[in-house]
């Protein structure tokens, strides 16, 4: 395979082209792989006089190479004098093992973070010492820090799906956490007492203002000195405990277009780590910190943190799920919104239940006398029990289609999720899978038995439950978002 591009390659033809045209085809091409000789060639490229082609070099030979490809990478970075090539060859030796090189990567790794960069230079040298910094963690043990500001003073966004804030300003509520402020898609609080808050389980993110300052200055170096000055090392130096420099990331809900997106961000983390005194080292695997920066509409930035020194732990059990499965957070606002009619010596049933989600939620939120979970799919059961395990929840989970799935008494609330309309699913199915389901309540439920449905086709079920005699709608929420989802009540009323 790829003779053409080789022999346009020896025969001195668009070398840099060829080459660019072989990575773009071989990426496409999950069983790609070179010849011994094709290798060779590549190797050999390595030391054209064309930077470009030298890079495309690289890159094909970290991605296909053999045993002999670490050396030859290894050796080409150490001789190159490009400085927007140097990266490449790393980014082909990170595929291999470091070991032989790890004394060397490391001093070059130090001399980079000591030297004073000229301004020209900055962009590949930071980029250089950025993957050193990567590769030289890998096998490591990093040293993390240890939160523990439980008990501090905290200004505190807790974001939320848009349109379902209230369930977190009741939760909080009904903690007596204090005064709180409804925003769009998030609660603003202060607190003193951070441990319970964190366990709030319809909040998406915890994020945490170090500052009440925006930053108004467009550029990476205005706002990275502006972020250290409004007090960010001390913020995190204050409230947690450990050695050694914060590990960040940075993400930015902004206008830019992806690359001045990438182009900002990149110059903002080099400008923090070298004004901090290297105090905060950017890394986009091992961060311990994710530095927020929302733009509002005036064009300026509003800095959060997102702390993953603070392990989460309301969704550990989430073990298995697959590509449909509802997400930990969405559950557990179905639960919120429908607590009123939830008792806590129920029964209960999910006919759908995929990996057990509602379930599980359904059980954190309110004791139950039984769940059963019954689902056509075998590999949702199987994840259905990992994560019921997870949790240590008991839950009898059943693999029968629900049109098939009988039970010796009655159930005491029924609640689900309904499948999407999709490729697998179209309308005209899920219709008939509706009343397939409601044909079956007289069968499983017992009387005034509430039935819960979380659907995207909200007002197709209305419309069934109002043609059903024996159902009566009792609540119905429109969600927001762009899938038009809801989440109806209905009672069971035996005829």
């Amino acid at each position: 395979m790829y003779e053409s591009y080789f022999e346009a390659i020896s025969d001195g033809r668009e070398v840099r082209q060829q080459l660019a045209a072989l990575r773009a085809q071989m990426k496409s091409e999950p069983e790609a792989c070179l010849t011994e000789d094709q290798l060779t060639v590549l190797t050999v490229l390595l030391k054209h006089e064309d930077a470009k082609t030298r890079r495309n070099a690289a890159l094909l030979l970290g991605d296909y190479g053999n045993a002999d490809t670490p050396k030859a990478l290894f050796e080409a970075w150490q001789a190159e004098q490009q400085l927007f090539v140097r990266s490449s060859y790393l980014k082909g030796l990170d595929h291999y093992d470091l070991e032989p090189f790890r004394e060397a990567l490391l001093a070059r790794a130090q001399a980079l973070e000591g030297m004073e960069m000229a301004e020209t230079e900055r962009k590949h040298l930071s980029e250089e010492l950025h993957l050193l910094r990567e590769m030289l963690m890998k096998g490591q043990k990093t040293k993390h820090h240890t939160f523990t500001g439980w008990d501090m003073p905290t200004d505190l966004i807790l974001v939320t799906n848009p349109g379902l804030e209230f369930l977190t300003a009741d939760a909080l509520a009904e903690m007596d956490a204090g005064s709180c402020r409804e925003l769009k898609g998030a609660v603003g609080l202060k607190t003193d007492h951070l441990r319970p808050l964190t366990k709030i389980r319809t909040v998406k993110e915890f994020l945490f203002r170090f500052t009440d300052k925006v930053l108004t200055g467009a550029q990476p170096e205005s706002a990275a000195k502006a972020m250290l000055s409004l007090g960010l090392l001390d913020y995190l130096e204050a409230r947690h405990e450990g050695e050694g420099p914060f590990f960040f990331r940075i993400d930015m809900k902004t206008k830019l277009v992806l690359s001045e997106k990438s182009r900002y961000i990149s110059r903002l983390a080099e400008r923090l780590e070298a004004l901090s005194g290297r105090r905060l080292i950017n890394s986009g695997s091992h961060y311990e910190i994710s530095l927020r920066l929302m733009e509002d509409r005036q064009g300026r930035y509003h800095p959060y943190l997102e702390l993953m020194t603070i392990r989460d732990r309301r969704f550990e059990y989430r073990q298995a799920a697959l590509a449909t499965s509802l997400h930990p957070v969405k559950a557990a606002e179905t639960i919120a919104l429908v607590k009123d009619y939830l008792s806590p010596d129920a029964i209960v049933l999910d006919p759908m239940c995929g990996v057990g989600t509602l379930l599980i939620e359904r059980r954190k939120a309110l004791p139950a006398r039984s769940l059963y979970g019954v689902d056509i799919y075998g590999d949702a059961i199987l994840g259905g029990r990992q994560n019921a395990g997870q949790a240590r929840i008991n839950v009898y989970f059943v693999n029968r289609d629900l049109s098939d799935f009988r039970h010796s008494y009655s159930f005491d609330e029924l609640i689900t999720e309904m499948p999407a309309i999709s490729g697998k699913m179209d309308a005209k199915s899920l219709r008939a899978l509706a009343v397939t389901l409601i044909r079956r309540l007289p069968e499983w439920m017992s009387d005034g038995a509430p039935v819960i449905i979380r659907s995207s086709a909200g007002a197709m079920l209305k419309q069934l439950i109002a043609q059903t005699p024996y159902l009566k709608k009792e609540a119905f929420w429109q969600l927001p978002g762009n899938r038009e989802e809801s989440v109806i009540v209905a009672r069971y009323r035996r005829l």
